[in-house]
């Protein structure tokens, strides 16, 4: 693997690192397929199932504080706010398990890739070998597209993988390895799952980490069908119509019972001579 190569899956491991804070730098536009954004104003989508580990035999290690904070993370919600062309504003809410929730606005240009919000959106209709973002400093291209459940539908979707390993040769050699996995869907370009691992090995000291999160929920696509909503824009509770609709026919009932035993009274009532 060339160094270019490396330093690519460098990025995008720090980019999984820290969430959404790094870009891809972008030079003259390529000619290729028409990029386009798959998603509306509006959209939005909930990440959770958020594993986050790290080992280290190094006395002196410390975990980055973003690992910390992908640790103490519950779930995070991405919404479209804005779409210009084909870049993507959007707002990202994270909700921890100990402090405030989090708030902050990312972009993205699904077409060169630059942006705050690098891979949490990409085009909408790539296909097995089409560069992820065109015009980019080393591309990487789509691996394959394949069939996997989100959200509870099963979904054709964009998967890249990047792995390599190599050795930095300092004063105490390091060997290092990278694993990356990256899912989009294909028809709106989501990001719909990410899983990350990182092994240095310097010297008798070994440190790792890995990371992973999924989409679990999404106004994109829906697992069954919409509940109904009264006027109060509130699921409507239809079982107190059947509660309300035995406690009618309850009361005919008695009702019934009531008169035909005043009919029958009356007719056994005994005549007066």
């Amino acid at each position: 693997m060339n160094q270019k190569t490396i330093l690519t899956v460098h990025l995008l491991s720090l980019i999984l690192l820290s969430g959404t804070t790094l870009s891809f730098t972008a030079f003259a536009t390529s000619v290729g397929e028409e990029r386009k954004v798959g998603v509306e104003v509006g959209d939005w989508g909930i990440y959770g199932d958020i594993n986050v580990t790290w080992s280290s035999n190094d006395p002196k290690f410390e975990p980055d504080i973003s690992l910390i904070l992908a640790n103490n993370t519950v779930w995070f919600k991405h919404v479209v706010t804005d779409i210009m062309s084909t870049v993507i504003y959007f707002r990202n809410v994270t909700h921890f398990r100990d402090s405030p929730e989090s708030t902050n606005n990312v972009w993205i240009d699904v077409e060169v890739g630059q942006g705050n919000g690098t891979l949490m959106f990409v085009s909408a209709g790539l296909n097995w070998g089409d560069p992820l973002y065109e015009g980019t400093a080393e591309p990487v291209f789509i691996n394959k597209t394949l069939s996997r459940t989100y959200a509870g539908v099963e979904r054709d979707v964009n998967h890249l993988n990047l792995t390599t390993s190599y050795r930095i040769d300092t004063d105490v050699p390091q060997d290092i390895q990278i694993s990356l996995d990256y899912y989009w869907d294909k028809i709106t370009g989501i990001l719909t799952e990410r899983q990350g691992s990182y092994v240095n090995q310097t010297g008798n000291y070994l440190t790792s980490w890995y990371r992973s999160d999924v989409l679990i929920e999404t106004s994109l696509w829906s697992s069954g069908p919409i509940p109904p909503v009264d006027d109060a824009g509130e699921s409507f509770p239809f079982w107190l119509l059947g509660v309300a609709l035995i406690a009618v026919l309850g009361v005919l009932i008695l009702y019934r019972r009531q008169r035909t035993k005043r009919k029958v009274r009356k007719h056994r009532r005994p005549r007066r001579h």
